[in-house]
């Protein structure tokens, strides 16, 4: 990731979920250890700008970007 957009890790839980920008498109990294070592995991089609994450707990997150569609993730992992 080259431009870190948002980041949320519960409180509860050392999951936890960064997007922002992998040169031209979008990316969205998890971890599983408090943010020491991070994955990118894929993007889906037609997804682009992912500038915002919430983790309500360590099972459901959520990023939105401009094409006004929200993705959930599930975990950090």
């Amino acid at each position: 990731m080259t431009h870190l957009t948002g980041v949320s890790c519960p409180s509860t839980s050392s999951d936890c979920v960064a997007v922002g920008e992998a040169g031209s498109t979008s990316a969205i990294d998890t971890s599983t250890n408090g943010g020491k070592t991070w994955t990118a995991l894929t993007v889906p089609a037609g997804v682009t700008d992912v500038d915002s994450v919430s983790c309500a707990s360590a099972g459901s997150c959520q990023a939105a970007g401009a094409t006004a569609k929200t993705l959930v993730l599930l975990g950090g992992s």
